[in-house]
Order: C-alpha cells, then structure tokens, then sequence
C-alpha cells in the first residue's frame, strides 16, 4: 500500500497531461511467439492503396470485409486497420476512403501475402495490388481509440 505522501503523488500523475504514457503498451509487451510454433512471430505493415474508382466497391464490400476478419483479429494475427484518406473532410462530410492501412502478427511475409489474396478486398478489386507496399514493422505503441 502506498504512503499518504506517495498517494498523493500518484493521485497528481494520473490527472497530469502525460497520465497517457503509463497506458502505453510497447510491443514488446505482447506475445512475439505462436502457441503453435517456436518461430518468432513479426509485425508486418501493409499499406494497400484503392484502386482508382474503387470507392464504390470498397462500400458495398465493407460489411462483409468486416464480419470476414473478425477471427483474424480474435485470434491476434490482424491487430490493427484501417481505411485511409488523402483529405480531411470538412462540415461533418464523410471522409473518402483512398486504401487500407493494416498491422498484422506473421512469421513471414508471405504468411501476410496469402491472408491479403483471400480477402474480399482483393477479390472485389478494392485493393490496387501494383502499388500495395509491405514492411516489416516493430510497434512502439499501441492504445485503442476511445
């Protein structure tokens, strides 16, 4: 149990602008390794723009897009997406949607490869393949938007 003093401290730190910090999760705070396997597990990031004309596509795929990839985010592989926009929208307008920015957990890139060819994304031609880009990438924080 803390001290008056040191209550009164932390009671101060919580309200302060930087009380964000402490709910910062680095990745290295989440499992690296698959239940299933000894190989070290990678975050990778996609960015995978729309092909041009896509928007309409893009909306009338999206409900099942969404209910296709839930198990892939319960199961962990699919941690982070997203659409981006290359405006922000003004006057409460919906913004346009110009791709898909995605963080998922693989052992290889190719394991991400094939997850994105079985997507409805790639089937209904909302994903522009020529200019989609692949990184290996390493988080360095991860908080869910309230």
């Amino acid at each position: 149990m803390l001290s008056t003093p040191s209550r009164r401290v932390a009671s101060r730190l919580s309200r302060s602008p930087l009380a964000w910090k402490a709910r910062i999760q680095p990745s290295w705070a989440f499992p690296s390794r698959s239940a299933h396997s000894s190989s070290v597990r990678k975050e990778w990031l996609v960015i995978a723009p729309d092909e041009p004309g896509a928007i309409n596509r893009r909306l009338k795929a999206r409900p099942q897009h969404l209910e296709e990839i839930k198990p892939d985010v319960d199961s962990g592989f699919l941690v982070f997406g997203g659409p981006y926009s290359t405006s922000t929208p003004e006057g409460g307008a919906s913004p346009t949607m110009a791709g898909s920015i995605i963080v998922m957990v693989a052992e290889t890139k190719q394991e991400v490869i094939d997850r994105l060819q079985k997507d409805l994304y790639t089937a209904e031609r909302v994903w522009d393949w020529e200019k989609l880009q692949i990184y290996p990438f390493k988080s360095t924080i991860r908080m869910a938007m309230d």
